[in-house]
Formats: C-alpha cells, sequence, structure tokens
C-alpha cells in the first residue's frame, strides 16, 4: 500500500485481489494479422477547393458527390466533402441519417446540423484504419502520422460502429470503435464537442466484442472532448498512450459489461462479423469485465503519459468503473493526472471504483489528484480504490496520490 495523502477520511481500499484487467487492443505493437480491406462509402475528392459562397462545403443525403458542394448543390458523402474542402475549411453535414464512415486526415472542421447521424453499420474504412470517424493521418491506428493541424468535430450523432478487418493480436473479438484519434502531432489540437457517440441497436454482439466510444493510440496531439454524450458501449473513452486531454462536461451513461472469450487458442484470422464473436465466445467462454467510464492507459515505457484532466463530467447508469488511471500490460509511466468535480450514480461489480487506481507489469502511477468528486457507488464496488499488485518487481509503483475533499457514497 502506498502513501495517500488526504485532507479527509477516504475510503481507498488496496485490492490485492482485485480482478485481472482485460488484455488491451496493441495495435502498432502486434502484427496485424487480418488485411482484408472492405469498401466503405469513402469517394476521393474530384473537385478540391470546392467550397461555397459562404466559404464552406455542404453535405445532404439527397445530394451527388458529383456536385460542387455548395449549400444549394451539396455533396452526399461526408468524406468526400472533407477531401473537397481545403484545408483549415469547414464542412457543414445537413440533418439527415448518412451509412457510411468519415475519414479525416487534413486540419477541418466538420459542424453537424441538429439530426445529422452517421451510422457506421457495415462500413468499414479498411485496416489500418478504425472508427465510425476516423481522424488521423495516413498511416492509420499502426503509424499516428501527423495531420498538420487541428480538427473539431462538432454537433453529430455517431452510432453503430462495425466490427472491421484490423485485428489486435490478442485472440479476441475486435472491439468496434466510434471516433478514433490517431494523431502524432504534438503542435495538434483534436477537439469532440457537443457529439453524440451511440452504440446503437444493429450489432447483436455488443456484449461479446467490447465497444468503445472514443479510443486514442499513440495519438499526441492534444485532445479536447467536452459536453459530448457517450452512451451504450462497453468503454466510453480509451486513451491509450497519448498526448495531453481534456474530459470534461461529459456525458457517459448506459454502459454495457464486456464478455471476452477466454481464448485457449489463438484466432488465425480476425472476426468480421458479430456472429463470429458469438461463436468464439461460445466455444472458449468467457469473462464478463466490468464497464468503464474514462481509461487513462499507459502502457509504453518509450512514452509518459502526461497532463491529463477529467474533471465535471456525470457517469451513471451503468455497473463497473468511472475513471480508471492504469499503468500496465508494460512499463508505462502515467502522471499529472487530474480527476476532479466528476459526479458518479454507479451500479456495483466486483473490484469496481468511481476512481480506480492501477499499477502492474512494472508501470507507475504518480502524481495524480482525485479531488471534490461526489455521487455513489454499489455494492460491491468501493468508492476510490488503489491496486499495484504487490507493487515491484512484478507489480507496479503508485506514488504521490492526493485524494481531498471527495463526498462519494459507497457500501
Amino acid at each position: 500500500m502506498h502513501p495517500i495523502r488526504s485532507s479527509r477520511s477516504v475510503a481507498l481500499r488496496h485490492r490485492p485481489d482485485s480482478r485481472a484487467l482485460p488484455r488491451r487492443r496493441r495495435r502498432g505493437k502486434c502484427a496485424l494479422t487480418a488485411f482484408l480491406v472492405v469498401a466503405p462509402a469513402v469517394v476521393d475528392a474530384t473537385s478540391a477547393g470546392a467550397t461555397s459562397a459562404s466559404g464552406a462545403v455542404w453535405v445532404s443525403p439527397s445530394g451527388s458527390d458529383r456536385n460542387p458542394c455548395t449549400a444549394a448543390e451539396p455533396c452526399a458523402t461526408i468524406s468526400h466533402a472533407v477531401n473537397a474542402a481545403p484545408s483549415g475549411g469547414t464542412v457543414k453535414v445537413k440533418r439527415g441519417t448518412y451509412d457510411q464512415v468519415v475519414v479525416i486526415e487534413k486540419p477541418i472542421t466538420l459542424v453537424g446540423q441538429r439530426g445529422a447521424v452517421v451510422d457506421g453499420w457495415g462500413q468499414d474504412p479498411g485496416a489500418p484504419l478504425l472508427g465510425v470517424l476516423y481522424i488521423g493521418g495516413p498511416g492509420g491506428t499502426t503509424a499516428s502520422e501527423d495531420i498538420g493541424g487541428d480538427v473539431t468535430v462538432r454537433g453529430l450523432t455517431l452510432e453503430d460502429p462495425n466490427p472491421d478487418a484490423q485485428t489486435y493480436g490478442d485472440g479476441v473479438c475486435l472491439q468496434p470503435v466510434i471516433v478514433g484519434v490517431y494523431d502524432g502531432d504534438p503542435t495538434d489540437v483534436i477537439t469532440i464537442t457537443h457529439d453524440t457517440l451511440l452504440e446503437g441497436t444493429a450489432d447483436p454482439a455488443a456484449v461479446d466484442d467490447g465497444p468503445i466510444g472514443l479510443d486514442t493510440l499513440d495519438s499526441w496531439s492534444r485532445l479536447v472532448v467536452t459536453h459530448t454524450s457517450i452512451r451504450g458501449v462497453w468503454q466510453g473513452l480509451l486513451l491509450e498512450d497519448n498526448g495531453p486531454s481534456s474530459v470534461t462536461r461529459n456525458r457517459v451513461s448506459d454502459l454495457i459489461t464486456f464478455n471476452a472469450p477466454d481464448a485457449g487458442t489463438s484466432l488465425h484470422q480476425s472476426p468480421t462479423e458479430p456472429e463470429q464473436c458469438v461463436a468464439q465466445a461460445q466455444d472458449d467462454g468467457t469473462t464478463t469485465y466490468a464497464s468503464e467510464g474514462v481509461t487513462l492507459l499507459a502502457d509504453d515505457a518509450g512514452e509518459a503519459m502526461a497532463d491529463q484532466t477529467v474533471a465535471h463530467n456525470r457517469l451513471f447508469s451503468y455497473a463497473g468503473d468511472g475513471v480508471d488511471l492504469t499503468a500496465a500490460y508494460g512499463a508505462g509511466h502515467l502522471r499529472d493526472v487530474e480527476v476532479g468535480w466528476n459526479d458518479f450514480d454507479l451500479g456495483g461489480f466486483a473490484a469496481s471504483g468511481a476512481v480506480r487506481v492501477v499499477a502492474d507489469d512494472g508501470g507507475t502511477v504518480s502524481h495524480a489528484t482525485i479531488e471534490f468528486n461526489r455521487g455513489s457507488v454499489a455494492a460491491p464496488s468501493d468508492a476510490i480504490t488503489e491496486d499495484d499488485s504487490g507493487g515491484p518487481p512484478s507489480g507496479g509503483t503508485i506514488s504521490d496520490v492526493t485524494v481531498e475533499h471527495d463526498r462519494i457514497r459507497s457500501p
């Protein structure tokens, strides 16, 4: 048990017998074992730089990609409009449902009118891209190449992520992603604001493939997620080995558990259909993992994940963790973290907590402040938990964690 500084009595419990963490995805650190590329509804622009008199490029479900992408003659696919817009330009998405995926590989502002919905079911941007909305360089998730500027996405509903062709090398079913951010330029700012990220109802195997609301990996740009609703996924936000982040004033609710297959043998091919996930789960048996609202995960010994803020969020109506501060699966370093002013109303799950601090496999969590959080968790969860798996050499190190002024009711 490592020393915890606190200005008041806090139920912070060391859990040496707590649940093992599910192995997260290791894209970029494992070889891709499948490169099945399904043609998505993404069309290259034929008239780059097309804009309307207002300077914006427009998209409508009734448009055509042969149009000049003006308000009067809009495009039909969002990625076509993104490609047609100038670097740093604006794409405006008219109300309606778009059965397509969106790929952003340059600085752009993407704005949805009220009622603009992007549904990714049945769509695949093609490995190594990932997400109903992919934001990153052309190298995909395995490279995290530079975009070269800022990206803002505002006012869209993004739903129904589709299991795609990219494997994570874990021998488990793929985790569909709604928004993927993979920008390696630390001078860029990626902003997701006033959006809705929704699992939807299209995937019959959602509990067996562990969908994610927003995912990053080796994305060293600054990430801002604010005033956004995330519902129905297993992990609300998974920020893995990424640059500074600010996750504020979001609503994370109605998350689901993940029945991860106990894979006795590695998959030789990545499953691309929900039915395959169900079949694998039936063959191998499963372990059920708690829902996770916001997970900060450092597992790369070569980089320190620092300057992370999770504040003023509401996390409710699911059983599991609120905010996870994790350094595991490698000697990663997570430091300089602020978790404050969040409101929790969570059901219970074994070894879970409103805030959970975990260090394992040589990882370290340090210089974290947990303060002014409130709400409640149900049994058998705790308010705030700490687990270093017994400490070095096989476990991890937790140090300089300050807990103060929290009012989280626990059993």
